[in-house]
C-alpha cells in the first residue's frame, strides 16, 4: 500500500488478483486502475504484483512483479 497525500488517496496492490487499486480517502470509493478485465494500454501488465512505490512529484506509481522480475 502507499498513500498519496498530495491526491488524497491510498494505492493497493492485490497480488491473487492481479490489480491496482485506488481508493479515495475522503468518500471511500475504490477504482480498479489495472487488472485482468481493465487493462492498462491494451494489456494487464502484472503477472505476480509483490511491491509498490509511489512517486507523488510525478504522478506515478511504481509496482515489481517477481514472475516478470521487472519495474512496471
Amino acid at each position: 500500500m502507499a498513500i498519496d497525500t498530495t491526491n488524497n488517496r491510498a494505492l493497493l496492490l492485490d497480488s491473487y488478483t492481479r490489480a491496482l487499486f485506488d481508493v479515495d480517502l475522503t468518500s471511500g470509493i475504490r477504482t480498479i486502475i489495472s487488472d485482468p478485465n481493465t487493462p492498462l494500454n491494451g494489456a494487464n501488465p502484472f503477472n505476480r504484483p509483490e511491491g509498490l512505490t509511489l512517486d507523488s512529484a510525478n504522478n506515478l506509481a511504481y509496482v515489481t512483479d517477481s514472475n516478470l522480475k521487472a519495474v512496471l
